[in-house]
């Protein structure tokens, strides 16, 4: 077989493709890794706001907890905490 000489602009198309391909993939290759840093930055703010929501539910509890001693210990009314009193419902 004997070989043909490619024209200067028929390399030029193939390598400019090839460059081309090449860009695409890095391209992707970045974006990918960029995903991956966000799924995880993602991961942590998703378990930061689990901790977040565990400790509010504790605090609602010691809240409940603090409501029923100050009614065992003064009853049901309201409490001014400006002036430090307590005024009850009768």
């Amino acid at each position: 077989m004997n070989s043909k000489k490619l024209e200067k602009t028929d390399i030029e198309a193939i390598t400019k493709m090839q460059s081309q391909f090449a860009e695409y993939t890095n391209t992707l290759g970045l974006l990918q890794i960029d995903e991956k840093t966000m799924n995880n930055q993602l991961l942590m703010i998703e378990s930061q706001k689990n901790e977040i929501f565990t400790k509010i539910d504790e605090s609602r509890k010691e809240e409940q907890e603090l409501v029923q001693s100050l009614q065992e210990k003064y009853g049901q009314g309201q409490i001014n905490l400006q002036d430090g009193t307590f005024t009850p419902n009768n």
